[in-house]
């Protein structure tokens, strides 16, 4: 029995350092969503940026 009672005393001790743990990791984890969402949206930018330039250029040797 005294055993088991040191090991619940130990889970008990060491529980609040995980719960620890785990509240630290959780925004990490929301910024690496909100930087892939960040690097998403860049993308897209610099993809429409290509994009109007590569219409202008048509439309310059189309009507040149």
């Amino acid at each position: 029995m005294n055993a088991q009672s040191g090991q619940a005393e130990a889970v008990i001790e060491v529980m609040p350092a995980i719960v620890h743990l785990n509240a630290m990791a959780r925004p990490q984890e929301a910024l690496v969503r909100h930087l892939a969402e960040f690097e998403a949206a860049a993308l897209i930018l610099r993809i429409t940026r290509l994009s109007v330039r590569l219409i202008r250029l048509i439309i310059f040797y189309r009507f040149a």
